[in-house]
């Protein structure tokens, strides 16, 4: 039933649906406001166990990995995570997909591939019911629900649910030179779209001007 698409169960109060009746179990303390899970280091409390765990794991848990890399002193909490990382030096792609031949370092990187050819999204959110391609994806929208922006700006204070966010934040507010500078002048801007947008400014005059040279020459001619 998860991979036919069908959501057979239905909430009563907001009519959103769900394929599995525990997703809809969960939503549905979104109405009553139960928090049943609480946390063991501070006092907030949680309407799903995975939000607990999450909580637990960026808020409380600051424990230094164990396990060290020898070529680029990169830590890790498990031997296995080093030993796929070590992939990364050696360019070692034992992994072919199966659909397209590609070659991967890692099973994780296969599986997350494979999902650009089934198209398949099994991560789901308990509470809103959205779904997503990849773990990371779910873990940062879980944020927004949890309300812990985990990034802070070390500069203004300010904090953000993504370090992706947190960047653009620093780029746009706090480096005065911009990543990205214009070719035919001096501005710099901190996104690309930014300078694409800005690029367009400079060929729309150069295509201006040049109507104008062949009309005038147009005219001289006639």
């Amino acid at each position: 039933m998860v991979h036919s698409g069908e959501k057979p169960f239905r909430c009563q109060v907001c009519d959103r649906k769900y394929r599995q009746k525990a997703h809809l179990d969960s939503h549905i303390r979104v109405h009553t406001g139960e928090m049943p899970f609480s946390c063991d280091h501070c006092d907030k409390k949680f309407k799903h166990k995975s939000y607990l765990n999450s909580h637990v794991k960026l808020v409380h848990l600051g424990e230094i990995p164990s396990y060290s890399c020898d070529v680029c002193l990169k830590t890790f909490r498990a031997t296995s995570s080093l030993k796929n990382h070590l992939l990364v030096h050696t360019g070692e792609k034992p992994i072919e997909c199966l659909f397209c031949l590609k070659r991967f370092g890692q099973q994780t990187l296969l599986r997350t591939h494979m999902l650009t050819h089934t198209r398949e999204k099994p991560f789901i959110c308990e509470i809103c019911g959205d779904e997503f391609a990849h773990l990371l994806y779910l873990q940062t929208h879980i944020r927004i629900h949890l309300g812990e922006k985990s990034f802070k700006c070390r500069m203004c204070s300010r904090n953000f649910y993504t370090r992706t966010g947190l960047r653009h934040h620093e780029l746009s507010a706090h480096e005065s030179k911009g990543l990205y500078s214009c070719v035919f002048c001096s501005s710099s801007f901190p996104y690309l779209y930014q300078l694409i947008k800005h690029v367009h400014t400079h060929t729309r005059r150069s295509h201006i001007l040049a109507v104008s040279v062949e009309m005038s020459s147009a005219r001289k001619h006639v």
